[in-house]
């Protein structure tokens, strides 16, 4: 009985999961193609001194100001590089950025003023 019920359950599990398999839409390699080259357009890379750097809260979202380039919103893969460089315990950036994203501009803005990269 018990066999026959988890066999139900399995069968029941792996439907909903082709019938989620079924509704994704599948892209062509040419669509393929197109969307990561709108990708690679949209990513950049700076490089500059910490000093030149500021964070920034213009609202509820940090930001990275780079002196003479612009601000921009900063992302959970840059948020781990800015901790890590700046030996900011990961987990304690995060809850800095979530509920109070004033003390994470002055503990980074701190931190960048202070560092020698």
């Amino acid at each position: 009985m018990r066999q026959e019920r988890l066999r139900t359950e399995r069968v029941q599990v792996n439907d909903n999961l082709m019938e989620g398999l079924k509704m994704q839409k599948r892209k062509s390699l040419q669509e393929l193609a197109v969307e990561i080259e709108r990708q690679k357009g949209s990513a950049r890379d700076f490089i500059g001194s910490a000093q030149k750097m500021e964070v920034i809260v213009p609202g509820a979202v940090p930001h990275l100001e780079l002196e003479g380039v612009g601000a921009f919103p900063i992302g959970k893969y840059a948020g781990k590089q800015i901790a890590q460089r700046l030996e900011i315990p990961t987990k304690y950036f995060d809850k800095m950025e979530e509920e109070e994203p004033g003390l994470l501009a002055a503990n980074v803005n701190t931190w960048l003023k202070n560092s020698e990269f």
